[in-house]
């Protein structure tokens, strides 16, 4: 139910158990779910990473292929993407 318009969590036990099952950024959460369009960060689709997230989470370097994903989940060829 929190990915439907409208609805965010409304108590922290909820975002706790959240991240039990799948990491995430409760701040980057919380700026999705309060904020303005205009200022959500930029989260990749696929993966949602980001450019704050640490590298390690990547076996490439970060970087935007498109608007809504990054080169790792777009699947862009090393050799395009480090030029």
């Amino acid at each position: 139910m929190l990915e439907q318009p409208g609805n965010v969590a409304r108590k922290i036990k909820t975002l706790y158990a959240l991240q039990a099952v799948f990491p995430f950024d409760q701040a980057v959460y919380g700026q999705l779910a309060r904020e303005p369009a205009e200022h959500h960060p930029q989260v990749c689709r696929g993966c949602g990473c980001s450019e704050w997230d640490k590298d390690d989470r990547h076996a490439i370097r970060f970087a935007w292929s498109t608007d809504h994903s990054c080169v790792r989940c777009d699947g862009t060829p090393a050799a395009e993407r480090d030029q």
